[in-house]
């Protein structure tokens, strides 16, 4: 990074392309250039005010099978000073252009695996916080010695997982980098977290269901065991597509009886299409610069 000011900074990071989507008013996918010329991409939502979902790194090092994120590897963390423009950049274009409303929600979900940039992502939210007073959620694949860190730390987060998986063998064929971190460790950890976090809020476990690899019964009763009594959400997530891709969704009949066994056990779960997927901002679809080149500049 050049030894240039924040307010410089700040000045040279810009949006240089967005995708409107056409399903979804006010669905926004965003191309920002940072001072370095790198691109990441975020997205907001119309939903809980609005919603929006930042980047955390210049790529990312998890490579997981059903993502473009970790396509072209990574290259740097982002900056506190760089998540906060990231959020004001977003923000005025909301107020501009929504009836100058503003975003209601933060989550970090986009490009990169924030636990990976825990200083500059703590900085982050402890300055919007107390900037503006908005809550924050942080979707992790799981760094466990991190999710620990945040309990000490009292970081005022709600946590998210980006689960996926009943076991480290189903891990390691869809999420080998995030696989290297124990399985029944992590799953010590989250439920640590739910009782001892800095948060009002569920744990919400995301889990992506896959055809012929984590759609058993099996798999459901194991998320069962794993969360049944305490402040857990299951969010049962459609598979977004994307190039190259190995691994499809379950089928609707494995779907359903899969989520019968949730509400069988009183189990919170949601199931969730993801949003943005007609201009590429569902889950696994954010990526270090994946734009169009023809709607560069909004064209």
């Amino acid at each position: 990074m050049s030894n240039i000011s924040t307010n410089e900074k700040e000045s040279i990071m810009i949006i240089i392309a967005k995708k409107i989507s056409k399903k979804e008013f006010g669905s926004v996918k965003f191309g920002i250039e940072l001072d370095d010329q790198n691109i990441i991409e975020a997205v907001v939502f119309p939903k809980d005010n609005y919603t929006v979902c930042l980047s955390s790194q210049v790529g990312c090092a998890m490579a997981c099978e059903f993502c473009e994120s970790g396509k072209n590897g990574f290259v740097r963390n982002l900056t506190t000073e760089e998540l906060f423009r990231q959020f004001e950049l977003i923000n005025e274009y909301v107020v501009k252009n929504f009836h100058k409303k503003s975003i209601g929600y933060v989550v970090i979900m986009g490009v990169g695996e924030p636990l990976l940039n825990y200083e500059n992502i703590v900085g982050f939210i402890r300055k919007i916080k107390k900037t503006k007073n908005i809550k924050v959620a942080l979707c992790t694949v799981g760094i466990t010695n991190n999710i620990y860190r945040l309990i000490k730390d009292r970081v005022p987060i709600k946590l998210c997982i980006s689960l996926h998986a009943t076991d480290n063998a189903q891990r390691r064929k869809i999420m080998a980098n995030a696989s290297r971190y124990n399985f029944n460790g992590l799953i010590a950890a989250i439920r640590d977290f739910e009782k001892k976090g800095n948060t009002d809020s569920s744990v919400d476990i995301h889990y992506l269901i896959f055809d012929k690899l984590n759609d058993k019964q099996s798999d459901a009763e194991k998320l069962v065991n794993f969360f049944k009594g305490g402040n857990f959400k299951i969010i049962i997530k459609s598979v977004c597509p994307i190039k190259n891709q190995k691994y499809f969704e379950a089928p609707t009949k494995n779907t359903q009886e899969f989520i019968k066994i949730l509400d069988k056990n009183n189990i919170n779960y949601y199931y969730s299409l993801s949003r943005g997927r007609d201009i590429k901002g569902g889950c696994g679809q954010l990526r270090r610069y994946l734009i169009d080149k023809e709607v560069k500049n909004g064209k």
